[in-house]
């Protein structure tokens, strides 16, 4: 488990020790576990969407409102204090982004499928639109998720990237076999979006598959369950 307060937010990085089950999040929107997480820092206001890896998120405006769960999408962006935004990975990249100047915060689910898609324009737009966060300003930290030493796929896959995002994949070839760190190329396209090499932090982007503390679909397929993370503002 990681947390820390940073200047007006609060970031809270989960294991295997704070992780949920599937079902449990199903049978319960905010189980007690998450609820216990949240108030933790006395937060009682939580928002968690249906992930669905996507490229599609909200603004949260209004914290009376109860059915976030209800809605699909894969990112979330607020101003408002004393909400804790969740999503729940085991593998997928959970982003952190925190505009210090304007004190808004956001927060990614980012599988594969989600930044093919785009998913790190459309929440920085929806910043920039909304806020008008300045990419100079924004403060990115990454948490724990499938990594180069593990994450293998086929050629396919590797095709797939490349041809779209020639100039910010990476891929590494080992004995003739193929690993994506979909972290480094979510970061290449933070450089890429203007935000400061200075203001990416990866200390807590540990590789799910191999490091036991953490939650991984790749590693225990159906019976992973998924790891927390959580951004509010104070």
């Amino acid at each position: 488990m990681y947390q820390e307060n940073r200047g007006g937010i609060v970031t809270f990085f989960g294991d295997k020790e704070q992780s949920v089950s599937v079902q449990e999040i199903k049978q319960s929107r905010f189980s007690l576990n998450l609820q216990n997480i949240a108030q933790d820092y006395d937060l009682y206001h939580l928002v968690l969407l249906n992930q669905i890896h996507s490229a599609h998120g909200f603004t949260i405006e209004n914290k009376d409102r109860s059915d976030w769960f209800a809605s699909a999408g894969d990112f979330l962006i607020t101003d408002q204090k004393d909400i804790a935004l969740m999503v729940l990975t085991a593998d997928c990249v959970p982003l952190i982004l925190y505009d210090s100047v304007r004190h808004v915060i956001g927060l990614a689910h980012a599988g594969w499928k989600g930044a093919y898609a785009g998913i790190l324009g459309q929440v920085l737009d929806a910043m920039r639109c909304t806020y008008g966060t300045q990419m100079s300003d924004l403060i990115t930290i990454f948490g724990p998720s499938a990594r180069s030493c593990c994450y293998q796929v086929d050629l396919q896959f590797v095709n797939h990237f490349v041809l779209k995002y020639a100039d910010q994949v990476q891929f590494l070839n080992q004995n003739g076999s193929w690993f994506f760190d979909n972290s480094l190329f979510l970061q290449n396209q933070l450089k890429k979006f203007g935000i400061l090499e200075q203001n990416i932090y990866t200390d807590n982007a540990f590789c799910t598959i191999c490091n036991p503390r953490f939650c991984s679909f790749r590693k225990d397929k159906d019976d992973a369950k998924r790891q927390v993370t959580m951004v509010a503002l104070l």
